[in-house]
């Protein structure tokens, strides 16, 4: 043997080659074995024989007498066979090195057997079933010996040893009962009489002797003896009719089959035998059946033996096992001659794989918590991942894809990730179907995988154990093999006939049968103790068995040739043949040019197709035809700056960059306190990361439950990118962004996390107190996490029994799996207890053990008479018996301290250290920095400490572990881990080398902190911000100039910074920048659509993926407009309502209180109610400084709801105004969730969601009516938009959807029914296009919609947290949570981050923002073009601005002409609420389609045009909508035709005339034109009861079960009520306090102010008043002058003007037209019917009823009572002639 690749073999990971003709000479450090191995010296006299001829063993060596080191145990008695030293890593690891187990008797904190549990003779535990069950399971027979074995019942089968097993199972050809007796012949064969040799048979049963046949006597009673004689039926075919061979006796014949036939039922046809099923064991490999016969075959690289049946490999490489024991992974000859260490210092190695294409191994240490993997030369061992490694127990590499593999028994699934440790997803778990059987994942235990055919193995031995199969990307799953097993415990492919081989550890079994689970044989029956592995290479299987700790190999179809290839000290886990044939090579379906996966590529079932998977928290989105995989990072997890990962929150700023590109360590990271892997508070205390959203504050200031923190988000973006793009993505996304609970935890409805186990325990966790829920999160042990549940509720009534099974059997999990018990269940008298009042069962061991784990206290009553076991336990003060070995070792293990009183100092292990105060602490734990002894002396003489390996020794000697050496951090406090770190890699991106040599990571750079201690970290040319680089073709520039990377944008992540990545995002497949729809910049999107982008000074209108900013453009630059009523503030590009500062109303169940956002000051509005839920406000209606606040009560068992309403004031300046209450008599109102009021029509609505119906009244509560009451769920909010009659709401019921109606009730239709969860709360913004906002509370967020239903939109999805009411304002959104009652604030845009405002409490219900402004009544945006002719003299003497019905056709209509020898003009203007447009005078000519498109629309560009084809042609170019003519103003009447009838002075000249035209167009004041803006209620007294609005009108409505009278549809035939009084208003003033005295409202003022309302400051009364009447007196002299002045200078001003001007007809009046004075004779006009109102001629002149908006691409209406700025302009221009 020659060590090739290390000259010494000393290394502790090293593959050895053997090579038979080399000899060498062992190293000094190595044993020299007598057969010429090398073995370290460390494998001597361990009892284990390492160089398989027993030499380090020999007598002669005195293993007894040897001397151990001191980093071993010694055993104080040796055997031979056992080892004298063992490592103290063996010491209390459960099992028995020593020979008289004294290395597991050292005081080792190891738990007893549970009172369910049978403690075997070694020391194990198996559950009590399995005692007495006739199968070894303790490994030494102890659970078998004294059995009184039960009688087998009658469904069973009894086994000649005594066993049990179902009756189907007897005669089925396996073996069963272990020692045959169920296949025996006897049983399985039915006897048929036979006669002694030498004798004949007759046909009627005697025998008679031979010679007596065919001698011509009658012999036999039936003289069968002399029937036949002499006669061959064989020589006539037509008489034997045999198909092959016919065999002739004395008196008859019988048929048989040639070699490789069988004889067919009928005893003469023959039929084919198939060799290849019946006995697999004919061909080594693959076999192929002929008629009569079969032909073997070999598996490419095999070659086939002379005996034409055998395979063997053809490669020149040899074999060998790699295995693992534990502590060892270990490298084994396939014939045993050769043994030796691969590597050595493990924790609990139990599953590995080799990858032979890369040279490299992979283990998974559970000891050490963590999968690793290493070349096989031993270098570059690295760790692959350390994340959610418990539990799992088989892992599988696919060669063919590059992943690995792996399942988990804690968890009950099956995942996958990257060699590299990236991507992990998991593939499977809970429950699956296969036909009509339903299985569980349970408990998985092996592995395996087939990449050729892209199938997965894996073995289950839950209660219904079985064998499963799925495709290798998570489809197709079933089970394979479904009967006869218990515990499957292990698994392999035979790659070369694609075979799966499985063994059974309890039926201790080994078989064999096809990828489908068909044609199932026993290789090896009943003689194999605990199988754990099995591994397959040629006609050879190999095993690990744990009951006799050896590894074993036999003939893979026969059993037979069964060899013990060598014994182990500890237990033999995994097994692998290495070989290159153990990983034949296939094609690769991910390598295909079709698919091009950014994650993961998983192989599909078949092998043939691959599919592309997101990894666990990422979302899969479609970006062309690719999958583009996304974190979807939760609340309390850190998004790294790659998007490819996400790491707890925790980990940010503590100075470790474990993102790996410092992303995680910015330089704003505030000061670091905490130690790593804590939680930091803001105000810098520290708690646990498991304490996080727990719903109780664990920091001081709340940090750790923080909103921001907590909240649910909506990162996974599903709903959006179902509407962006046209596909969805086959990928499951994550459950949205949100703060997630662990694996091992339940998520309950409100976030919160808790204990799996906790789920259906009958305990209602909202009455927990927090000292009870941190008591409970200290749980017992392990079976505490897993107790059993009392069901509550629903979802506990029935949930699935699992019955507990120890893993003592399997080895991996000690723990018990919850047995959850209902009603039908009856607890086992044996090992359960059952609780009194409910159907809970408890282990026997849980009763009085001083935990209520009945939840009802009986199991711990009567518990002075359970006695403990006198030799093995300590009985507590409190019942409860504990190990005696727990008494008296530091821990309070009764939970009373009963056990720690009167203790005397135990005796410290070897691996201990005692304190100087005799206290035992881990050895480790010497000089490490903590003071852990209490006296500090293990912190004492440390220069004289040596480190453990993987530790760095400082130079004052105290340990640290080796990877924290030169991380930028001073862990040893004398510094010396961070000198002479020149020599430790410190690049960028991660890691930054300070001038001194420090390294420090980079996110400590320019944080304006020395963190280098030489200052080289802040240096000015370090910090300074560097020049960004130009972009290139596949980046996208950013408005601030920096670059990101094409695939990046349009992906909903601010890549940019300032948001300019993901605006004017425009998806398709189809669509790039050739359709020119973009104002600016176009940049496609490599397939999946484009973005719009705008030049600098520009920016995206947030309303339009097309248009820069729609402002009043300068050069390079932009000038925002606010919506009337708002003024600019800030920089010009934010709006502010005008008026008082906006108040928050805070409707809290018993009172409803306002907050000043201004000053944040609280006042009670309303007092001493109950049970508010919805609120909703009338601004100021009459001018009287006085609004009303309308809100719903629920009713609750007899009591009913109501809906109220009480006055409030219109500015709050401080004073505590509370409101009187009156109660609106409304009847029969249950659960009133949402409620609206119609400023405008002066009506009520409201919804009942109990009632499931819509509801109408008038404001003052009379004429109930019932509006929209069939389909509803769950009703929930309700709001109006006057000004276009319409009713909207929300409904959260089974089928959640958000609908509108006309506010009459008609039109009933759904606005949005799709990818809706609870939408709670709902809010218009009047100002920006009157767009729907809807709180979402399941699925958190807030989304909004166009009233059209159109351009629906996630407006805030970052950290919402289960928004359930919401309010929009000014250029916010508003929401409230219900669980805490927190109110926050955000861009409506969802630009920038949310705010939080206050928190009410848990019962707020909703946020109303209260302001003027917010139900504005004036048409926002509104912009009505018109256009008229003016003649200077016309045919009928009169100037045409309307046309008549009829006139269309006109000739001055038409035509421009000057019959009287004068000439016109055609003028056109556009009014709006923000100002005007230019007046466009177009002097010669009509104003055509053509001439409107090209010399008004193109120059205004957002313009809405008539319906003339080439003004629709020109708005489709433009991505314009426009509304179909006739328009309706938003007084519901149409645009109509009126004429002038006034006499003027005419100008002389057309030119004059524009000139004039344009000057007074200019001098209009804007607020004559806010005045014929206004919205006014249509309803003029025509209804007798109710009048309802609607699109283009009004409704007359009748109240609930009243009717119109016959033959009218305004009157009722109902009763009229008067109108309720209300209660005198409290108008305190000043900070006075109101109170009622009388009926009367009285004011409480402050000592400086008096009067009725406190409105008078005493101190300014006297200079007031002086001040006043001398201010009086002189504005009366100036106005009595001007006014004698005036009369004097014009006294005939208006007859003047009557008598110049041309004879014009009169208008008839108009009495909503508001007055103005200055122009005493303005024209009004009335509304008339106009069928032909859509014609539309070249020049005439009727107004544009298309509503349009100068900044938006959305469809408006017009004005009010149509009164044109042409009629204002003709008046003006008299005035100015005159």
């Amino acid at each position: 043997m020659s060590c090739l690749l290390f000259p010494t073999c000393n290394v502790s990971a090293v593959f050895v080659l053997y090579v038979e003709d080399q000899i060498r000479t062992c190293s000094p450090s190595q044993f020299t074995c007598t057969n010429g191995n090398c073995i370290p010296q460390s494998m001597v006299c361990d009892g284990n024989n390492d160089c398989w001829d027993n030499s380090d063993e020999a007598p002669e060596l005195q293993c007894g007498q040897r001397t151990c080191s001191s980093n071993q145990f010694t055993c104080p008695t040796w055997h031979p066979g056992h080892p004298r030293c063992v490592p103290l890593s063996f010491v209390c690891d459960g099992e028995k090195d020593c020979a008289n187990a004294a290395d597991e008797l050292q005081n080792c904190p190891n738990r007893t057997c549970h009172m369910n549990e049978f403690a075997c003779s070694n020391g194990l535990c198996i559950l009590i079933p399995y005692h007495c069950d006739r199968v070894n399971d303790c490994g030494d027979g102890s659970d078998e010996l004294g059995c009184t074995y039960d009688t087998c019942s009658s469904n069973q089968f009894t086994c000649s040893n005594g066993a049990c097993i179902p009756a189907s199972f007897t005669c089925d050809g396996e073996s069963d009962c272990m020692d045959g007796s169920d296949e025996a012949d006897s049983l399985c064969t039915t006897p048929q009489p036979t006669c002694a040799p030498q004798q004949y048979m007759c046909k009627s049963g005697e025998c008679i002797d031979s010679s007596e046949v065919c001698n011509g006597q009658k012999d036999c009673q039936d003289n069968s003896d002399e029937k036949g004689c002499g006669i061959n039926e064989c020589s006539s075919p037509s008489v034997h009719k045999c198909a092959q061979l016919c065999t002739d006796t004395l008196t008859s014949y019988y048929c048989s089959c040639y070699p490789g036939y069988k004889l067919m039922p009928d005893g003469k046809a023959c039929e084919d035998l198939n060799e290849c099923l019946s006995t697999p064991a004919v061909c080594s490999q693959i076999c192929e059946n002929t008629v009569g016969s079969y032909h073997c075959k070999c598996a490419p690289g095999y070659i086939r033996e002379a005996d034409g049946r055998t395979c063997r490999q053809n490669s020149g490489i040899a074999p060998y096992l790699l295995y693992s024991n534990r502590y060892y992974i270990r490298n084994l000859t396939t014939d045993g001659s050769h043994l030796s260490i691969v590597l050595q210092g493990l924790s609990n190695v139990v599953a590995l794989d080799f990858d032979h294409s890369e040279k490299r191994l992979y283990w998974l240490d559970v000891g050490a918590g963590k999968i690793e993997s290493m070349r096989f030369d031993g270098t570059d061992r690295e760790t692959v991942t350390d994340d959610n490694v418990a539990g799992i127990e088989g892992l599988a590499l696919d060669w063919v894809g590059r992943k690995l593999y792996w399942v988990n028994g804690f968890y009950g699934s099956v995942h996958v990730m990257e060699l590299d440790g990236r991507y992990q997803k998991r593939l499977l778990s809970g429950e699956f179907t296969d036909g009509n059987a339903t299985y569980t994942i349970s408990r998985p235990r092996a592995v395996a995988v087939n990449p050729k055919y892209g199938w997965l193995y894996w073995t289950d031995w839950g209660d219904t154990a079985y064998i499963g199969r799925i495709g290798m990307d998570g489809k197709n799953v079933s089970a394979v093999i479904k009967t006869k097993l218990e515990w499957p415990s292990a698994l392999t492919i035979d790659y070369t006939t694609n075979k799966i081989f499985f063994a059974d550890a309890h039926l201790h079994f080994l078989d064999f049968a096809d990828m489908d689970g068909q044609n199932r044989h026993r290789a090896i029956a009943g003689t194999l103790p605990h199988v754990f592995a099995v591994s397959l290479f040629e006609d050879s299987i190999y095993w690990t068995d744990w009951n006799t700790h050896t590894v074993e190999k036999a003939h893979k179809y026969t059993g037979e040739q069964r060899t013990v290839m060598g014994n182990n000290t500890h237990r033999p886990y995994d097994v692998h043949v290495y070989h290159p044939y153990r990983q034949p090579r296939s094609e690769n379906p991910c390598s295909s040019h079709h698919l091009t996966c950014s994650h993961l590529c998983l192989i599909a079932a078949g092998g043939q197709q691959a599919s592309c998977e997101c990894p666990d928290h990422f979302i899969g989105i479609y970006v062309g035809f690719k999958i583009q995989c996304v974190a979807d990072c939760s609340s309390t997890q850190f998004r790294c700056g790659d998007n490819e990962k996400c790491v707890p929150i925790w980990w940010k700023c503590d100075g470790q960059s474990d993102c790996g590109d410092g992303s995680d360590e910015p330089q704003t990271c505030p000061p670091r306190y905490c130690p790593i892997g804590q939680f930091q508070c803001q105000d810098g205390n520290c708690t646990y990361p498991g304490f996080i959203c727990d719903g109780h504050s664990d920091c001081p200031d709340s940090s750790d439950e923080d909103a921001a923190l907590c909240s649910m988000t909506a990162n996974n973006y599903c709903d959006q990118l179902q509407q962006w793009f046209k596909h969805k993505s086959s990928l499951s996304p994550s459950p949205a962004g949100d703060h997630r609970c662990e694996e091992n935890q339940f998520q309950c409805k409100n976030k919160k996390c808790i204990p799996v186990s906790w789920h259906c325990d009958g305990v209602n966790l909202t009455v927990l107190t927090a000292a009870t829920r941190r008591q409970r999160l200290v749980l017992r042990g392990p079976a505490d996490l897993d107790s059993s549940s009392v069901p509550t509720g629903a979802a506990c009534r029935r949930p699935t029994c699992v019955t507990p099974r120890t893993t003592v059997a399997m080895g991996l999990m000690s723990h018990l799996k919850p047995a959850v018990m209902g009603p039908d269940y009856k607890c086992d008298e044996d090992t359960e207890f059952s609780c009194k009042t409910n159907y809970r069962c408890i282990p026997q061991w849980a009763r009085c053990d001083g935990t209520n784990d009945c939840i009802d206290n009986s199991d711990e009553q009567g518990c002075e008479d359970v006695t403990c076991d006198p030799l093995g336990d300590f009985r507590c003060d409190n019942h409860r018996c504990v190990p005696i070995r727990w008494q008296c070792d530091g821990a309070n293990d009764c939970g009373d301290g009963s056990d720690e009183r009167n203790c005397q100092p135990r005796p410290c292990s070897e691996s201990e250290y005692r304190c100087d105060n005799a206290q035992c602490i881990p050895g480790n734990w010497v000089c490490d920095h903590d003071n852990n002894c209490g006296d500090n002396s293990d912190e004492r003489d440390c220069e004289l400490q040596t480190c453990r390996p993987g530790s760095f020794q400082c130079d004052s000697g105290h340990c640290i572990p080796a990877a924290l050496q030169c991380d930028g951090l001073p862990d040893c406090q004398d510094l010396s881990d961070e000198t002479s770190c020149l020599s430790i890699t410190c690049e960028m991106p991660s890691r930054f080398r300070c001038a001194n040599g420090y390294c420090i990571y980079s996110g400590l750079l320019c944080n304006q902190k020395d963190d280098c201690g030489d200052g080289s970290d802040e240096q000015e040319e370090l910090c300074r911000e560097p020049t960004l680089p130009p972009c290139t073709l596949k980046e996208f520039k950013c408005t601030n100039g920096h670059c990101v990377a094409l695939p990046y944008v349009c992906d909903h992540n601010d890549n940019c910074g300032d948001r300019t990545d993901e605006l004017g995002c425009n998806f398709g497949l189809d669509r790039n920048c050739e359709e020119k729809l973009c104002q600016h910049e176009c940049t496609n999107l490599n397939g999946t659509g484009f973005i719009c982008s705008c030049r600098p000074g520009y920016r995206v209108d947030p309303d339009s993926t097309y248009n820069c900013e729609v402002c009043k453009n300068t050069k390079g630059s932009y000038d925002c407009e606010c919506a009337p009523g708002y003024r600019k503030v800030g920089n010009g590009n934010m709006c502010e309502a005008q008026g008082a500062t906006p108040l928050l109303l805070l409707p809290e169940n018993v009172r409803i209180r306002r907050f000043n956002l201004q000053t944040e000051a609280y006042h009670d509005f309303l007092q001493e109610e109950d049970r508010v839920m919805a609120l909703d406000y009338d601004w100021d209606h009459n001018n009287t400084g006085l609004s009303m606040v309308y809100f719903t009560v629920a009713g609750k068992d007899s009591i009913p709801g109501a809906i109220k309403r009480a006055y409030i004031p219109s500015v709050d300046d401080g004073s505590n105004n509370i409101g009187a209450a009156v109660d609106l008599g409304i009847k029969y109102i249950t659960s009133p969730d949402g409620i609206a009021v119609d400023w405008v029509g002066r009506n009520l609505y409201w919804a009942d969601s109990r009632l499931k119906r819509l509801e109408v009244a008038m404001l003052d509560g009379r004429y109930r009516k019932h509006l929209v009451k069939t389909e509803l769920g769950h009703p929930s909010a309700v709001a109006v938009n006057p000004r276009l009659g319409m009713l909207y709401w929300a409904d959260r019921g089974e089928a959640a959807k958000i609908e509108c109606s006309w506010l009459d009730g008609q039109e009933r239709k759904g606005l949005v029914a799709d990818g809706l969860g609870w939408p709670t709360g709902l809010s218009i913004d009047f100002t920006n296009n009157d767009r729907i906002y809807w709180s979402d509370s399941k699925e958190s967020r807030i989304e909004s919609v166009l009233p059209s239903g159109e351009d629906r939109r996630t407006s805030i999805f970052i950290d919402v947290r289960n928004p359930f009411s919401v309010s929009v304002f000014e250029d916010h959104v508003y929401w409230s949570t219900q669980e805490k009652g927190e109110v926050f604030r955000q861009d409506k845009f969802g630009r920038g981050v949310k705010t939080k405002l206050l928190t009410a409490g848990p019962w707020l219900t909703q946020v109303s923002v209260y302001q003027q402004q917010r139900y504005n009544s004036i048409a926002s945006k509104l912009h009505t073009p018109n256009e008229s002719r003016f003649t200077l003299s016309t045919c009928d003497r009169r100037d045409r601005v309307w046309r008549r019905r009829g006139e269309r056709s006109a000739a001055c209509n038409i035509l421009q002409h000057d019959r009287f020898g004068s000439g016109s003009v055609m003028v056109w203007g556009g009014i709006s609420l923000g100002g005007r447009t230019a007046l466009h005078v177009l002097a010669r000519g009509s104003l055509t389609a053509i001439r409107y498109r090209d010399e008004i629309l193109r120059p205004l560009h957002n313009a809405r045009p008539h319906v003339a084809g080439v003004c629709q042609q020109f708005l489709q170019d433009k991505g314009i909508d426009a509304m179909d003519w006739p328009a309706h103003s938003p007084d519901l009447n149409p645009i109509e035709p009126s004429t002038i009838h006034q006499r003027h002075i005419a100008p002389q000249t057309v030119q004059e005339l524009a000139d004039a035209l344009v000057q007074v167009w200019e001098e209009i004041p804007q607020e004559t034109i806010r005045h014929l803006i206004i919205v006014k209620n249509p309803c003029k007294g025509t209804c007798s009861h109710l009048c309802l609005l609607r699109p283009g009108g009004y409704s007359c409505a009748c109240p609930e079960g009243t009717s119109f009278i016959s033959g009218s549809n305004t009157e009722c035939d109902a009763g009229f009520d008067p109108p309720p009084t209300m209660p005198p208003p409290c108008q305190c003033q000043n900070g006075g306090t109101c109170y009622f005295y009388d009926n009367k409202a009285l004011c409480k003022c402050p000592p400086e102010w008096q009067g009725e309302y406190c409105q008078t400051n005493i101190y300014n009364l006297v200079a007031s008043s002086i001040g006043i009447a001398i201010g009086v007196t002189v504005v009366i002299v100036v106005l009595l002058v001007a006014l004698v002045y005036t009369a004097r200078r014009k006294s005939n001003l208006l007859q003047r003007l009557r008598d110049n001007l041309p004879s014009m007809p009169s208008m008839p009046s108009m009495p909503s037209m508001p007055s103005m004075p200055s122009m005493p004779n303005l024209p009004s006009f009335r509304n008339s019917s106009s069928p032909n109102a859509s014609e539309r001629g070249g020049i005439e002149t009727g107004l544009n009823s298309e509503a349009v908006s100068s900044s938006r691409n959305q469809t408006l209406m017009t004005t009010a009572d149509n009164t044109t700025l042409i009629d204002l302009l003709l008046v003006l221009l008299l005035q100015k002639n005159n």
